[in-house]
């Protein structure tokens, strides 16, 4: 199951490519959000918007008539913006942030990629970093939790992500790089079965 932004939902040619293009591919439910943050609106695009609960409603929708084997979680660029506060959107209070989803996504194993803080723009270089320090020290409080490092990968690549002044989305080389992360630890994850 993919919850993420809009850099899963332009990935989705990739991950298809890699996760279902094989002998008992993987079944995909993608349940992604163009610009979505962990405490986005959940009032059709609308700002300021009273509530920030979307991915509640979403989670709760979804696992009503799907159980995922993993989550593959890919939030945390449009968080880098600027602080915000606990209830809304930002890098403000990010490690209850992920609490907050995680507690949302159950006990299933949850795989999140981490941001490549280099090649970000830099007007984002502290929500970023705030981001990826929230994410290192998760796995501590959610024993279900590991943290990809899409940094690792992504950071020497800058052609991963689009030219600035945005160059928060992946490129066709940065989809198929973020989906061949992904894919390797699903497949360690489910050998044999």
């Amino acid at each position: 199951m993919f919850l993420g932004d809009s850099n899963e939902v332009l990935s989705g040619t990739a991950l298809d490519l890699d996760l279902l293009d094989r002998p008992n591919g993987y079944v995909v439910v993608n349940v992604a959000r163009p610009g979505a943050t962990i405490r986005f609106g959940d009032c059709a695009r609308r700002v300021p918007c009273p509530t920030y609960n979307f991915w509640k409603a979403r989670v709760a929708g979804t696992l009503a008539t799907v159980r995922p084997d993993v989550w593959i979680v890919d939030l945390g660029i449009n968080d880098t913006v600027g602080p915000g506060t606990a209830g809304s959107p930002g890098f403000a209070n990010y490690g209850d942030k992920i609490d907050w989803l995680m507690h949302l996504l159950g006990d299933v194993p949850v795989l999140w990629t981490n941001l490549p803080c280099k090649a970000e723009p830099s007007s984002r270089s502290a929500g970023c970093n705030a981001v990826n320090a929230a994410l290192a020290h998760a796995p501590g409080r959610h024993t279900n939790l590991d943290v990809l490092r899409w940094d690792a990968v992504a950071n020497p690549h800058p052609e991963y992500l689009g030219a600035p002044p945005a160059g928060v989305h992946l490129t066709a080389a940065g989809a198929a790089a973020w989906s061949a992360l992904v894919t390797h630890r699903l497949d360690a994850m489910f050998t044999g079965s």
